[in-house]
């Protein structure tokens, strides 16, 4: 069931719908008025998207109902007859955590999707909810068929909701005082605990030591040594020589005088 589909007419205002994946749509609580009459559409408690926890989205759902000022309240608890999970006991319990026992009386079980399955597996699904609700003391259950509106359905669910009483605001008031008060008490009693605890730590450091390596080193060494030569010495003097030195003339044969 979704609020679009009981509202007075196509030109009311509804919440966003989601494409039949089963993926989570509403994130917080917000008021319409339908054939049913005002009704809160709130959150899920298994948010797919991870926005919020199941406890969280209870908490949204009792912030709603204060800003919706609201005196009486009657609630309409879902689950997916399509969802091979049973959502049904840890939504009660949410809600029982938010509001109180004292709201049980005053809720209508819807199992939505009748259409998705059925025969055997959708009486099968049928029979656990109804297993549960006898476990919370709950009879209302009014299946819910779609995805266009059943007024069948919608016919049973308004009866349904004529016969369960409503749950007054003031006795949540005095619930969530009381809730508060005790709480106050329980935190004012608890005696500090102070636990040791020892544990190894894997830790890296670094210690200093003195490593001997051997090695080659290269240096140059200075080394006196003594050479012998022979030196070779060379002098210029002036040295007195008789030298025989030929003399020619030219002699002119006819005349037999010398010419020069």
């Amino acid at each position: 069931m979704h609020v679009w589909q009981v509202r007075q007419s196509l030109a009311d205002p509804c919440p966003a719908v989601g494409d039949g994946r089963g993926d989570s749509v509403t994130e917080w609580p917000e008021l319409f008025f339908c054939r049913l009459g005002l009704v809160l559409d709130c959150p899920g408690y298994d948010d797919n998207q991870l926005r919020f926890t199941a406890r969280e989205a209870a908490q949204r759902v009792a912030m709603g109902v204060a800003g919706a000022g609201a005196t009486q309240l009657k609630f309409l608890v879902f689950d997916s007859v399509a969802n091979d999970l049973m959502r049904l006991r840890p939504t009660l319990a949410e809600l029982q955590a938010s509001f109180g026992s004292c709201i049980m009386d005053s809720v209508v079980v819807v199992a939505s999707k009748m259409n998705e399955k059925p025969g055997e597996t959708g009486e099968k699904k049928l029979r656990g909810m109804k297993q549960v609700m006898a476990e919370q003391g709950l009879s209302e259950l009014v299946p819910w068929y779609g995805p266009a509106l059943n007024e069948s359905s919608l016919s049973q669910l308004q009866e349904a909701l004529g016969r369960v009483p409503s749950v007054s605001i003031a006795e949540l008031d005095g619930l969530w005082a009381r809730q508060q008060r005790r709480a106050a008490e329980l935190h004012g009693a608890q005696v500090p605990h102070v636990e040791h605890v020892s544990f190894e730590v894997e830790q890296n450091r670094t210690e200093e030591r003195q490593v001997h390596e051997p090695y080659n080193h290269t240096w140059p060494e200075i080394v006196s040594e003594t050479e012998w030569f022979q030196r070779q010495k060379c002098e210029t003097k002036q040295v007195a020589q008789q030298v025989k030195l030929n003399k020619c003339r030219v002699v002119d044969t006819e005349t037999g005088q010398t010419v020069g």
